[in-house]
């Protein structure tokens, strides 16, 4: 395969690994009361020092050489990666793991889509644009329940887009600098920043820090498999496909996260919902298309 179907698989790849985090998230807050803000601190806690030995290891060297203008984008990345996961942990509690990740997930494409064509030009054509659609389209069916439209609450629906908006930011930032570095150097940067920020708050505001062991195993799950595994895929395949695609693939963490719910949950599919995600399957399959027919719109 040529270098931006692998990127397409590595990024689809991370996304299916990101589906777990809602379910994982709503089994611990359904058996111990967690702070969103600490679970998030714990996570990055965890994770950072994974990062940084690879980013050692890879690159020789504990600082990371870079411009003023990537300093400033692994920055904004890193403050925008410590919020997205505040903001959606937070959501779940009031909308639940469908509409959390349905309204978090189903924005980025359109959120980013319009960032990366302001900052880095990326231009999209009829083809990807009808995929995006179609995708969207088919995680809203996919996840969404009218019955359940009476009890949201407009709290969680602004943590949700929130969130979305924050992840968008994460991948334009992310596909700015990927390019001129290895993979572990923006994760040890963004994640770096991500856990100061989250930290300094819990400091501030005197959170306490959790006793129960369930806690801590979820975290350490939570850093290990969809936060250090997903992003370091998630950065190669940024190095060689575009945000806006990358954003799009991402669109299978809602399937993920419905088949979990439904194991794990007790959640049901309706046959609608079978609709929606044979609409997201095929967006994907599209996207597929659109990079055979015109490359270079995606590299």
């Amino acid at each position: 395969m040529s270098k931006s179907a692998w990127g397409m698989v590595f990024v689809s790849i991370a996304a299916v690994l990101w589906g777990s985090i809602g379910v994982v998230v709503a089994l611990l807050f359904g058996r111990i009361a967690v702070d969103p803000l600490m679970l998030g601190a714990l996570r990055l806690l965890i994770v950072v020092p994974f990062v940084w030995g690879w980013h050692r290891v890879s690159s020789g060297q504990w600082q990371i050489r870079a411009t003023a203008a990537q300093h400033g984008a692994m920055l904004l990345g890193g403050v925008a990666f410590a919020v997205y996961q505040v903001a959606y942990f937070a959501a779940i509690p009031y909308i639940g793991v469908a509409m959390a990740v349905m309204l978090n997930i189903c924005s980025a494409p359109i959120f980013t889509a319009f960032i990366a064509r302001l900052w880095l030009g990326e231009r999209l054509g009829f083809v990807q644009m009808l995929a995006i659609g179609l995708a969207i389209g088919g995680a809203t069916i996919l996840v969404a329940n009218p019955a359940d439209i009476a009890t949201w609450s407009w709290l969680g629906v602004g943590y949700a887009l929130s969130a979305g908006l924050c992840y968008s930011v994460v991948a334009v930032t992310t596909r700015t600098v990927a390019p001129a570095f290895g993979v572990a150097t923006p994760l040890a940067a963004m994640f770096g920043v991500a856990a100061l920020v989250l930290v300094a708050v819990t400091l501030v505001i005197g959170s306490a820090w959790p006793t129960d062991t369930t806690v801590w195993m979820g975290a350490l799950y939570l850093a290990v498999v969809p936060t250090f595994v997903s992003y370091v895929l998630y950065v190669r395949g940024l190095q060689a496909i575009t945000a806006t695609t990358a954003a799009t693939l991402s669109l299978c963490e809602p399937l993920t996260s419905t088949v979990l719910a439904v194991l794990f949950l007790d959640e049901q599919l309706t046959h609608v919902a079978w609709l929606g995600a044979g609409l997201l399957f095929g967006s994907l399959l599209l996207f597929g298309l659109a990079h055979r027919w015109h490359p270079r719109q995606s590299e």
